[in-house]
């Protein structure tokens, strides 16, 4: 397993990550992908809309941009570990250990029409906070953040704007800031942020 550093993958590109090959500082492009394999490593990595991330089973990702319409999949006995900031789709088909990461869902470039983030929150295990993150003008709406989370019983640090903490969300409560109301909601078992 060999290390690459500051990579670029452009469009219709894709690097495959074996045992022990590493990645650091990682940009897909448009229609490029990266698949991570067991034992292998992506770290500092920007998805960009339209790319593609798979993460399989014994693999780690380990600081991650995910923009809008990007996909990242983890299958089962992925890992994750850092932060990651998640704009586009995350797909899971099984555990994944979070390994106590941040994870922020960024919702400046989405519109309230768009499908959950993340599809099933419950198959992120160990993630040591969850936090949302606006724009000061966000239009106003109902944002799906994720799905499987009928149980959901966690807590959602709120930062509008310039990564001002407005405080912290659970289900069923309300922040008030700036003229506008955030109202955490889980209707159904999907997790959303309401602004009014």
């Amino acid at each position: 397993g060999g290390v690459v550093h500051d990579n670029e993958i452009n469009q219709w590109g894709a690097i495959i990550l074996s045992s022990g090959a590493i990645a650091n500082r990682t940009v897909i492009n448009p229609d490029g992908g990266l698949h991570i394999f067991r034992g292998a490593a992506a770290y500092t990595t920007t998805v960009t809309s339209g790319a593609r991330l798979g993460i399989g089973g014994g693999g780690l990702l380990y600081n991650a941009n995910l923009e809008n319409t990007a996909t990242m999949t983890f299958y089962e006995g992925a890992k994750l570990g850092g932060w990651l900031d998640a704009e586009g789709s995350i797909i899971t088909s099984g555990g994944v250990d979070a390994q106590g990461a941040f994870v922020n869902f960024e919702l400046g470039e989405r519109s309230a029409d768009q499908d959950v983030i993340l599809d099933n929150i419950t198959n992120l295990n160990n993630v040591q906070r969850y936090s949302v993150e606006v724009e000061t003008d966000q239009t106003a709406g109902t944002y799906l953040l994720a799905g499987g989370a009928e149980n959901f019983d966690g807590r959602v640090t709120l930062y509008v704007g310039d990564s001002h903490d407005c405080g912290i969300l659970s289900v069923g409560s309300c922040l008030d800031y700036n003229g506008k109301q955030y109202c955490l909601d889980n209707t159904n078992g999907v997790l959303a942020l309401r602004i009014a």
